[in-house]
């Protein structure tokens, strides 16, 4: 399956090109340009690396930059900018952007970045995976007796002389009334003898 990459840019001929290079490397492309446009072209499916435009005539790249981690919190960014500014690509970083291109670039100088974007995307995505794993297998095992508990029942079986006075002892643990007493009545009513062996 191919790879799906969003690009974000407010200059059609930019998207265009970017589509078409992105395309002859083997990627599926959707390119929109504006903010409006991507809760729609989120819910076709996930993609595995946006590429977005510092600057877009409808708001700073950066806002789009923030919506876009809140709807696709694993996806990795790429900010592209003919104009970087250290203001900006500190806010960008703190952002999580995964690296920036400079305009005009070439097709050689990209290829690289984006296949690393797309590389962490699918790393994210299964660290989300195993987390969600690792909850659901706590859960489960919340439900059960603890470890600890069970190392307890495990340690008085092994200190009784015998599995029978553990028996009784934890009987005289459940009822108010000593087990061991009612026995030593019942044996000499008895006119059996109990041995142990």
């Amino acid at each position: 399956m191919n790879k799906r990459l969003l690009i974000v840019d407010d200059e059609l001929f930019v998207r265009e090109l970017l589509q078409e290079m992105c395309a002859n490397l083997g990627y599926s492309v959707a390119a929109i340009g504006s903010r409006n446009e991507l809760p729609g072209t989120l819910e076709t499916g996930e993609f595995d690396a946006a590429i977005v435009d510092l600057r877009l005539n409808d708001c700073r790249g950066i806002d789009l930059i923030t919506a876009l981690r809140e709807m696709a919190p694993d996806l990795s960014i790429v900010l592209m900018t003919g104009y970087p500014t250290t203001d900006d690509l500190i806010a960008a970083m703190r952002l999580g952007v995964l690296d920036c291109i400079v305009k005009p670039f070439r097709l050689r100088e990209i290829e690289g970045t984006i296949a690393r974007a797309c590389t962490e995307t699918s790393r994210k995505s299964e660290i989300r995976s195993l987390r969600e794993r690792v909850s659901e297998l706590e859960a489960k095992s919340s439900r059960r007796p603890s470890r600890r508990i069970v190392m307890q029942r495990e340690e008085e079986i092994a200190i009784a002389s015998s599995p029978l006075e553990f028996v009784n002892r934890s009987m005289e643990n459940q009822s108010g009334e000593s087990g061991r007493q009612k026995r030593n009545s019942n044996a000499k009513q008895s006119p059996f003898v109990v041995t142990n062996g």
